[in-house]
């Protein structure tokens, strides 16, 4: 396959992951805050969000297969710019309709770049490409979460001039990231020959007769419910418990520390424990950070228990990329990442319509309660994932 000349698909790769993800943490940083500033209550919250969890959700296998047959490099493009234009349009928003707008230009960006980076990058390399994705993908995570410490106070300072600059500021830094990627980017691609239909079908039928594929895929979905209530609801929490709005961009800078942090550990750390094990170790932590919230009685209580979800999050994503990445096969990496995250969305779009109800009438510690449960079983789900990783492998050996 060529070679880029100027830069290597490892570089390439942790600039992009980098480039793409520090507008979103900009964006992140006063999302729900945001919301909460221009009138909406939780239900509606979840309505909007829904619209993105469900819009990735449909179109993500199909925009998958897209990657895999028209070019991984033209997917990354359009999914760059999509959620560009959505960021812009949300820090225009003041009423529901246009938030939800925003809300489906970001979630089909996101299913246009689900996989495909990832495969893309997979599909570069050549030898040692498990040693080097490992690396790789420590790396990247460690850097985009160091410049998510920058965004933090990036945010703030925006922020303080008007609560819109974020937003905006976020999708003009993606439609600046989408050219650079049109320019230095090699086009991969996996099977372009099969049809769509055969395609999907034969996609389906290799998650089906994988035991692994299978409770791996439940494992990650399960992971992501538990997720969404850390993201749906710390910045309110956060609030509640006292903070200042003003300081929730210097939380959250402390907050990308710690993940960025064990990114970079995630990747010595794999050195000497499995990244299967990691794995699934990474959500029990989850669920204490969750357990340490329910019961916090004061801010720095509640910013304890966050930074043990941000250990999690910092162990939890690197490793999950290695793992499904050395499961599925080259020719349809994109399209069965792409099935991963279908699932993910489409549960967490259904699952946010019936939680943002329940924490306007419930207290959100008791929330809390919920998300420790889902984190647990995501960690048993994710065990129960590398018992039958570790049985394929021995058998193959065979």
């Amino acid at each position: 396959m060529a070679k880029n000349r100027v830069f290597s698909a490892s570089q390439l790769f942790v600039g992009l992951t980098v480039l793409t993800n520090f507008p979103f943490f900009i964006f992140s940083a006063y999302y729900i805050a945001f919301l909460k500033f221009n009138g909406l209550n939780y239900t509606e919250m979840g309505i909007i969000f829904a619209v993105s969890a469900i819009t990735t959700g449909v179109l993500d296998f199909p925009t998958g297969n897209f990657a895999d047959r028209y070019g991984r490099k033209k997917s990354i493009v359009f999914a760059t710019v999509s959620v560009g234009f959505g960021m812009i349009l949300y820090g225009m928003a003041r009423e529901i309709v246009t938030f939800a707008v925003g809300e489906f230009f970001v979630g089909l960006g996101a299913a246009l770049m689900s996989g495909s980076l990832e495969a893309w990058f997979y599909d570069e390399l050549q030898d040692d490409a498990e040693q080097k994705a490992a690396g790789t993908f420590g790396m990247g995570m460690g850097l985009m979460n160091i410049t998510a410490i920058l965004a933090g106070f990036f945010a703030t300072f925006l922020a303080k001039v008007n609560v819109s600059l974020p937003f905006l500021a976020s999708g003009g830094f993606l439609l600046v990231t989408a050219l650079l990627a049109s320019l230095l980017l090699n086009e991969n691609y996996g099977e372009r020959r099969t049809p769509y239909t055969a395609f999907l079908k034969e996609a389906f039928s290799k998650v089906s007769e994988s035991d692994t594929l299978k409770w791996l895929v439940a494992g990650i979905a399960m992971f992501n419910v538990a997720y969404l209530f850390y993201m749906f609801t710390y910045q309110p929490f956060l609030l509640k418990k006292g903070l200042d709005i003003v300081f929730l961009g210097w939380v959250f800078s402390l907050l990308m520390f710690v993940r960025a942090l064990f990114s970079f550990l995630s990747g010595f750390l794999g050195k000497r424990i499995s990244y299967t094990k990691l794995n699934y170790w990474a959500p029990v932590i989850l669920g204490m950070g969750y357990t340490v919230m329910a019961i916090a009685q004061n801010i720095i209580t509640a910013v304890i228990g966050l930074i043990l979800i941000e250990v999690c999050i910092g162990l939890w994503f690197p490793t999950s990329m290695v793992w499904r990445n050395e499961i599925i096969s080259s020719s349809h990496r994109a399209t069965l990442l792409s099935f991963i995250s279908t699932l993910s969305s489409l549960i967490m779009g259904v699952f946010v319509l019936v939680i943002g109800p329940i924490i306007d009438i419930w207290m959100l510690s008791r929330i809390y309660f919920i998300a420790v449960i889902f984190s647990l079983l995501s960690a048993l789900i994710l065990h129960r994932a590398s018992v039958m990783y570790r049985r394929d492998r021995s058998i193959s050996l065979e």
